[in-house]
């Protein structure tokens, strides 16, 4: 499974060379409603390889373009490791997948750029959020939402304490105690809330947190989402002095993370960042209630696209699982819409929202009760 970020988005939007195609369908982990899971990917695969050979792609290169899918049918394992709902995304020579913690409609789309909608719901603030766990034996970060939390590989920082402190060589240079057992050769903790007066112990610390903080960077530079941090208190303050991401959460989670399941991370994790999400998207909606009579906000699509086109949508909200198939051509602004999609049509909620992403605004794909216009899509301009 891949997981959704900001820059894995940005490189499914750089993906060139189709057609490209996208597959959406709900899931299920157990029981008989698996076997009427693949009786439904199987159809929308069939139906994605009528698309393409209409399109003009030879049924060869269409049945080659699509043979990674129909792999997936055959392999028991993935579909015992599938949530609720799961995203397929194909190419010539290119393929990933997506395990989605929500429920989808089916859809298929064939067109010049995957469809991402449904991918955005993964990346609005109100639902992501990082945690950094921090301990002796390993360093470990995590993207979360609201229903779990998954790992993310920090490539440039230290695995753990022992490695970037060279431990052997630190430990015959100073004095630790600690009352905890040793654990597989090492000792299981350092700190325990209070620092030992040791400068070089400190110094040596500040060290590598700042090497966790620059690998963080590379990661996270990007990113708008809050971070949590885990560690036992002492950890937790020098953290906190070393930091250079913006969103730092003022609270952590004090104690070794060492202890804890992911589930039970995850709760208390999401138990700190909840109130900052609910005050975000409250602020968000309160914002378009205020501009809502000016030119500064709008519920009309033409307007939004426009606004989207130039970079000028700063909150973007669309309805989840609604659609407007149709046409709109960025140099004239001329808009045609469609109720079902016609061929080279583009679902024109997915446009505003790539676009809206792509220059740097916020993308919510909310429920009906969370749209602040109560239509399928509304939007708070930057000027």
């Amino acid at each position: 499974m891949n997981l959704v970020t900001r820059e894995e988005l940005k490189s499914l939007l750089a993906t060139a060379g189709g057609p490209l195609v996208s597959i959406y369908l709900s899931t299920h982990q157990a029981g008989p409603e698996v076997e009427q899971d693949f009786m439904k990917l199987s159809t929308l695969i069939d139906q994605a390889e009528a698309q393409l050979i209409a399109g003009g792609l030879c049924p060869p290169e269409a049945f080659a373009l699509l043979q990674p899918a129909r792999v997936v049918l055959d392999n028991t394992p993935f579909w015992q490791h599938e949530q609720a709902g799961l995203a397929l995304l194909l190419a010539p020579d290119f393929y990933r997948h997506y395990s989605l913690p929500f429920t989808v409609d089916e859809l298929v789309v064939v067109g010049h750029r995957f469809y991402l909608k449904p991918l955005f719901a993964l990346l609005a603030d109100e639902a992501r959020f990082f945690v950094l766990a921090l301990s002796q034996n390993a360093v470990q970060l995590y993207e979360g939402d609201r229903h779990q939390l998954r790992e993310v590989r920090v490539p440039e920082a230290p695995e753990n304490l022992t490695e970037a402190l060279h431990y052997d060589q630190f430990e015959r240079q100073q004095q630790f105690h600690t009352k905890t057992p040793a654990m597989a050769g090492k000792r299981a903790a350092i700190f325990h809330g209070h620092s030992t007066g040791s400068d070089d112990k400190g110094e040596n610390l500040r060290h590598y947190l700042r090497q966790i903080d620059h690998g963080l960077h590379q990661v996270l530079r990007d990113e708008q989402a809050p971070l949590v941090v885990a560690g036992v208190e002492y950890v937790l303050s020098v953290y906190r002095q070393v930091n250079t991401y913006p969103r730092l959460q003022a609270s952590g989670l004090a104690g070794n993370p060492e202890t804890l399941t992911r589930t039970e991370l995850h709760r208390q994790a999401w138990a700190l960042v909840q109130p900052y999400f609910r005050q975000a998207q409250q602020e968000a909606g309160q914002s378009y209630e205020h501009l809502a009579h000016t030119d500064q906000a709008s519920a009309d699509l033409r307007e939004i696209l426009i606004a989207a086109q130039h970079g000028r949508v700063a909150t973007l909200w669309v309805l989840a699982g609604s659609h407007q198939w149709g046409r709109f051509d960025a140099a004239s602004t001329e808009l045609h819409l469609h109720s079902t999609a016609q061929p080279g049509d583009e679902d024109l909620f997915d446009t505003a929202a790539v676009q809206t992403f792509l220059n740097g605004g916020m993308v919510y794909v909310v429920a009906p009760e969370q749209t602040p216009s109560g239509s399928a899509v509304a939007a708070v301009f930057r000027y």
